[in-house]
């Protein structure tokens, strides 16, 4: 990085990977585009060149910052995973630095809430940690195991990752009437039974009263879940 002759050579060096950080952002946000089939947020590219510029300040300095939800984010957002991982490995590999694991969970964070519009209330930590408490519930409740492999399973979770972003942008579903609620209630009173412990969380948590609506749906995908009942609409 011999841009600067007044510069000694670390300074020239620091300005050159000051500069790279952007065109790696560039690089790992069309990598995102293309295999996520997506089209992210503009504000992303400021938002991950800078968090680039801090994480490789942190390693520099010897700090790690632990991200806890890691297990959350490669289970529920797989697919912005395994983009973080590719993107850390560019990441690492063009700067020249050995950023932590933890650093794919940040970068698909940053995936995840760029598919929203960054002014609303969109979160991916809440929205990972919510996905979370739910599978626990619902898992407790039928004291099954569930397993994101499983296809059913997965449907479930996708579910709950659309539920999460109406949850928290304010979209949530109220327009049928509760048709669905009365006919879910009827046929399937178990079902409804966890939705309602759902939307007692939710309530609890975020103080957010669940319309009817939401609630069965969130009883239909129990029931195909957990009753393997794949005659279900989605």
């Amino acid at each position: 990085y011999a841009l600067f002759p007044h510069l000694t050579v670390e300074d020239n060096v620091a300005f050159g990977l000051r500069q790279e950080r952007p065109r790696i952002a560039r690089d790992v946000i069309a990598t995102a585009q293309t295999e996520l089939k997506v089209e992210l947020h503009p504000h992303l590219l400021l938002a991950l060149t800078d968090h680039l510029h801090f994480a490789a300040e942190r390693h520099q300095q010897g700090i790690r910052v632990v991200n806890r939800l890691t297990w959350e984010m490669r289970t529920y957002y797989p697919d912005e995973y395994r983009v973080g991982e590719q993107a850390l490995r560019t990441v690492n590999e063009r700067l020249g630095i050995d950023l932590p694991e933890d650093e794919a969970t940040n970068i698909a964070f940053h995936l995840v809430n760029a598919r929203n519009d960054p002014h609303s209330a969109f979160d991916a930590l809440r929205a990972a940690t919510l996905i979370s408490e739910l599978v626990a519930i619902v898992s407790y409740r039928s004291g099954v195991s569930l397993s994101p492999t499983d296809l059913d399973q997965r449907r479930f979770v996708v579910h709950l990752q659309f539920f999460a972003d109406r949850l928290f942008t304010g979209r949530l579903l109220n327009s049928d009437g509760g048709f669905l609620y009365d006919q879910i209630r009827t046929k399937y009173p178990q079902a409804i039974e966890t939705a309602h412990l759902l939307r007692q969380h939710v309530h609890a948590q975020h103080g957010v009263d669940l319309p009817d609506d939401e609630v069965g749906y969130l009883g239909l995908h129990i029931q195909r879940l957990l009753g393997n009942d794949r005659a279900l609409p989605d």
